[in-house]
């Protein structure tokens, strides 16, 4: 793998790049692994050639495991090592491991649901439930899709949605403010201590004075 810049593994940034290293026993692509059998519950162990995991992967797939998405993990892995390697190479941008992470369970589920003959429940309930796609014949916990509902006439209506990283950790907080024909619509988020309620107050008391003035 000559990119016109050194032997080096783009990376680990510390072994000689081969296909074995790149794909196998990189402690890049090593933890990947490891993170994404897992879910199978099978243990990685890279003291092989590249043929022989290729050659060997469906025997390591337990019987009680679904072996079809089980085929895709080996492709998405793949896949998603040599386009990390690529973007590092060609473009200088690092691929973190929870994007890696993310992209090979968003190809496993894809593949196995639109070209494996795979499950009918929904992409993202495959995504948010991903181990139990894992089991054969494992029905997925379906996900209940929220509708907007109008508010009563002369009233606004204000959705939030809210995320935090940690207890105590990083959080946010965004929402839509609507009226019953959602005539207009006005974006509110969360971008620093206070930032939210000021931009909200200029926003929600002239619409007060107009929705309860007498009609």
């Amino acid at each position: 793998m000559d990119h016109g810049m050194d032997d080096k593994c783009s990376l680990c940034k510390s072994n000689v790049e081969s296909i074995d290293h790149l794909f196998l026993h990189c402690t890049w692509t090593k933890l990947l692994w490891s993170i994404c059998t897992g879910w199978w519950d099978v243990s990685f162990c890279a003291n092989q050639t590249i043929k022989q995991w290729v050659d060997g992967w469906s025997g390591l797939c337990p019987e009680s495991k679904n072996k079809r998405a089980w085929g895709s993990l080996l492709f998405a892995v793949f896949w998603t090592t040599w386009e990390a390697r690529n973007k590092m190479v060609f473009e200088g941008l690092e691929v973190n491991m929870d994007q890696a992470i993310d992209l090979v369970k968003f190809r496993v589920v894809w593949w196995f649901k639109h070209f494996g003959k795979g499950s009918k429940d929904t992409v993202t309930a495959l995504l948010l439930n991903i181990k139990e796609l894992c089991v054969e014949n494992k029905i997925v916990k379906s996900i209940k899709m929220q509708n907007w509902v109008p508010t009563m006439a002369n009233c606004l209506k204000f959705n939030v949605h809210g995320s935090a990283r940690g207890k105590p950790g990083v959080a946010g907080i965004g929402g839509i403010l609507r009226d019953r024909l959602v005539r207009w619509s006005v974006l509110l988020g969360l971008e620093g201590p206070g930032r939210f309620w000021r931009s909200l107050c200029p926003l929600v008391l002239p619409s007060l004075a107009f929705w309860l003035r007498p009609h």
